[in-house]
């Protein structure tokens, strides 16, 4: 029997685990959109890009939505920062399952290292969210530092530094196709490609006639 003065506690809530991963979708205003997401976190400054998150339930319990709110873009290492000026939904997610959604459209103006941190707030009243990191290189799950928050680090390569590797690329072609030129002759090596690869074929073409045969 309770006393008159007892207090009661408040029930337990659920807490549901979600994994979620940050996808950066590279894309082109105008016409001829071009669209290529891409599961690495490393961004190129001044490049616009599409964010996605992809949302896992890792718990056995059934995920009731939730509200993404304070979302922002952080630059490490200075005050400078970038608000989402929505709030993103979430949907329900059965046990095991996953979702995407998408977050926003963004530029990165400054180079180094970037963060995107958000509130979690869950749809139901009877439930809390542990997030957690998916660490693609080692393939793991770390769980972020508090409950109802996930937040991320990611990488933003200067224009420069950019560019600087397309040049070394083009600079390592050039060289090897001077090598080549230079031992075997340019047009020798044309013609030693083409003739394999006409014998090739004529293989191919031998094998499947007497496939029909």
């Amino acid at each position: 029997m309770n006393q008159p003065n007892q207090k009661q506690l408040p029930p337990l809530k659920e807490k549901i685990d979600l994994r979620v991963e940050l996808k950066f979708e590279v894309f082109k205003t105008g016409r001829f959109s071009v669209t290529n997401k891409s599961k690495s976190r490393n961004v190129i400054q001044g490049q616009p890009y599409k964010t996605h998150l992809v949302i896992t339930n890792l718990s056995n319990k059934a995920f009731k939505g939730a509200n993404l709110t304070n979302i922002m873009y952080r630059y490490v290492g200075n005050e400078v920062t970038q608000t989402v000026n929505h709030d993103v939904q979430v949907p329900a997610i059965n046990p095991k399952a996953t979702t995407e959604v998408e977050v926003t459209a963004c530029t990165f103006d400054l180079d180094g290292g970037g963060w995107l941190d958000a509130n979690v707030i869950p749809e139901s009243s009877n439930q809390e969210i542990q997030c957690y990191q998916y660490d693609l290189v080692h393939d793991q799950d770390e769980p972020v530092s508090r409950l109802n928050y996930w937040g991320i680090s990611f990488f933003i390569e200067g224009k420069l530094a950019t560019l600087q590797t397309k040049t070394n690329n083009y600079i390592l072609g050039l060289t090897v196709i001077t090598v080549i030129e230079a031992v075997f002759g340019i047009k020798n090596t044309l013609l030693f490609i083409a003739t394999n690869l006409a014998a090739l074929f004529g293989l191919l073409s031998d094998f499947f006639g007497w496939l029909a045969s």
